[in-house]
């Protein structure tokens, strides 16, 4: 299984309703924690992730900040026009440490469209997203996902996975 939001993998992002050139859209797909895409501060706020090939996608994993409320929209079809909703979430206010959610889903996509509804606070932050799955043209090559590192502590949901108090006092931690 592969991580096709990854950039080595052909992740990239097609659009954002904001940007701010010190934190731009594609930091979140560049594998790291630390770096990411922050909200200009208004909802809605949105933004396109294009995996470069259609691909059957089995789990997509977000890590942010101050989110509230997260839709998740997909497109199958080779021009991103027509979504339709894979799942909507209410995420937990977590103050300063990191959100990560684990959604598994059985869904053929060649664009997911990620919206930020509402956030805990005036700005949110998306560091990583994460969507792993197959590619469906047989060709399936690049980067594996993160196998071996937990990504959750404990199941909140069915399918839905979130992280305990843990991590380390940064929020920063390796499990994604």
């Amino acid at each position: 299984m592969r991580d096709y939001a990854r950039e080595e993998n052909g992740g990239s992002i097609v659009m954002a309703s904001c940007v701010d050139e010190r934190f731009p859209p594609e930091n979140m797909l560049d594998g790291k924690d630390s770096t990411f895409w922050m909200t200009t501060g208004m909802f809605p706020q949105e933004f396109v992730l294009a995996m470069g090939k259609p691909i059957r996608v089995s789990k997509v994993t977000t890590l942010s900040l101050n989110v509230k409320k997260l839709a998740v929209e997909k497109c199958e079809t080779d021009n991103p026009s027509s979504f339709e909703k894979v799942f909507e979430v209410e995420l937990a206010n977590r103050g300063d440490r990191l959100q990560t959610e684990v959604h598994q889903v059985n869904i053929k996509a060649r664009y997911l469209k990620f919206t930020l509804l509402s956030g805990h606070g005036e700005f949110a932050t998306v560091n990583r997203v994460s969507v792993v799955g197959e590619s469906l043209t047989g060709d399936d090559g690049g980067v594996m996902e993160d196998e071996g590192r937990p990504i959750s502590a404990g199941m909140a949901a069915p399918g839905v996975y979130r992280d305990d108090d843990s991590r380390g006092r940064d929020g920063f931690g390796d499990e994604f």
